[in-house]
């Protein structure tokens, strides 16, 4: 059985000094709790929702599973950067936390450097050349989401390989090694993960594809909070990845296994699709919060919400953000829907005269919105055209490292 999701992030710090200042944040294709070392203060909560305080003043390293955060800290502690370790801990999430990200999914991320320069690399999908609108309309129309046929161009490998290969220190094999060895001789399931495997073992159960992949040894069953998951055929595959570079993935022996596979099994992905994979810089969307300059991911990858949100919440004093009151949370809770029904549209909003749904100026107008006691009507924030706000895919996950 695979991991589903490791819901909270693992922080922690490390005391080794690294090559060079620098923040790599990478996007992956779930965002949880803060824990850290420190005992839990609150004693009802479950640990996985423990928030605790982690500081270092060498680096810090945040992630979706406790696996991939000592690999991270490992690669700083041995002398690489904050985009070596990033890339190590994606690739380990990729095996420990695989319902969230993968080899197979897209990444992007965002970079800031020592000599001040912040950048974004972009890793959006695109749909494959040979795709049957027909069929793939009948498949959307089904509600299914996974299958051969859901199957876009994945970005991640390039994305990474793009990162370590301009602002990296460290060969890419060194970086999949943790994640070989995760997949090689396993890791242990957690609560979460188990109850996680149960929401999808229903949809999947019942294709030879997919069984062997969440099932445990007899086939059927999906495990207990401690029980060991290894996966040898994706460590072999990481492995023909460090071997042979990740061009194999794209251009190579391996893309031509996966087109094979998509034939066999009525996909669309092809080798040309990969071979057309080109991650690219872009300039990142800023903002400032209370005096602190953000930097995040430009559309389509989800930022611009993040913008929107920080813009509509800095309308509030901060010591009322502090309370913990139901007043506090109600204005979180709306700030967060206006600004993900306002992000889905944003391309619309932008061609409106005199109009940037990113400005300080338009959160101030749609604040307005928030009313005490009473919630926003769908009907209100729905993006024109749509009955209802939709809501964004819940396999993804964020890794953020940051060297000294």
């Amino acid at each position: 059985m695979t991991c589903r999701k490791a819901l909270g992030f693992l922080v922690r710090p490390f005391g080794a000094c690294p090559i060079r200042l620098a923040v790599a944040t990478v996007a992956m294709s779930v965002v949880g709790m803060l824990s850290a070392d420190t005992p839990c203060q609150d004693k009802d909560l479950p640990p996985e929702l423990c928030v605790s305080e982690a500081r270092s003043d060498f680096g810090m390293v945040a992630t979706g599973s406790a696996e991939a955060t000592e690999t991270a800290v490992n690669i700083l502690e041995n002398g690489g950067n904050a985009i070596d370790a990033a890339i190590a801990a994606a690739l380990a999430l990729s095996v420990v936390d695989s319902d969230a990200s993968g080899i197979g999914g897209t990444t992007s991320m965002v970079i800031h450097l020592a000599n001040g320069r912040t950048l974004a690399i972009d890793g959006t999908s695109h749909a494959p050349i040979v795709i049957d609108l027909e069929k793939f309309r009948e498949f959307k129309e089904s509600g299914r989401t996974y299958g051969y046929e859901a199957v876009a161009a994945p970005t991640t490998l390039a994305v990474l390989e793009y990162a370590r290969a301009r602002y990296g220190t460290l060969a890419m094999a060194a970086l999949l090694q943790p994640a070989i060895e995760f997949a090689e001789h396993g890791y242990e399931l957690s609560r979460i993960q188990i109850k996680w495997t149960h929401r999808y073992y229903e949809n999947i159960i019942n294709s030879s594809h997919y069984v062997s992949l969440i099932a445990m040894e007899d086939g059927h069953t999906v495990g207990t909070p401690g029980d060991r998951h290894c996966q040898p055929d994706l460590a072999n595959t990481l492995r023909r990845i460090a071997s042979e570079g990740v061009q194999s993935f794209y251009r190579g022996s391996i893309a031509d296994d996966i087109e094979a596979d998509m034939i066999r099994n009525g996909g669309f992905l092809r080798k040309i699709d990969l071979m057309r994979v080109r991650p690219r810089e872009v300039n990142p969307l800023h903002t400032s919060y209370r005096g602190f300059d953000v930097y995040t991911l430009p559309p389509p990858s989800g930022g611009a919400g993040l913008v929107m949100c920080l813009n509509l919440l800095e309308t509030y004093p901060s010591d009322f953000l502090a309370e913990d009151s139901a007043e506090r949370h109600h204005v979180l809770l709306d700030a967060f829907r206006i600004a993900a029904a306002d992000a889905q549209r944003v391309g619309n909003l932008h061609r409106t005269p005199g109009s940037d749904p990113l400005s300080k100026v338009h959160a101030r107008d749609r604040a307005v919105l928030i009313v005490p006691g009473k919630a926003i009507p769908n009907e209100i924030l729905a993006p024109p055209g749509n009955p209802e706000c939709q809501t964004q895919g819940e396999s993804t996950t964020h890794v953020s490292v940051a060297d000294s």
